[in-house]
């Protein structure tokens, strides 16, 4: 449902939690779109949050694959796997996408 509605505007924000489930999703979302879509990652670690839980071994080998994309889904798993824990908290994702729409305005 979220990529049918997504494919119908040029230019998606995807934010999703800042873990390993979250770039997995962000993955999915961002390889469905039609290839002129112009995607921006929002990555929630950008703005002041609580450090949330280490990543364990299952999380970061698999958050190391998905950081050898060479494209905005690799960038967020590489910031993610530098972090080195999971940032879970929807206040921290509404003062992210805050972020990006104050510096970004919708077209």
């Amino acid at each position: 449902m979220i990529v049918q509605a997504a494919q119908q505007t040029s230019a998606v924000l995807i934010c999703a939690d800042a873990d390993l489930g979250g770039v997995r999703i962000t993955a999915r979302i961002h390889d469905k779109l039609p290839p002129d879509t112009t995607i921006h990652v929002v990555d929630v670690g950008t703005v002041p949050h609580d450090e949330g839980r280490p990543f364990n071994t299952h999380s970061r080998s698999h958050l190391q694959q998905l950081a050898q994309r060479t494209d905005q889904v690799g960038a967020f798993a590489q910031r993610c796997l530098h972090r080195g824990y999971a940032i879970e908290q929807e206040a921290t994702a509404r003062a992210a996408l805050q972020a990006v729409l104050n510096n970004h305005p919708p077209a």
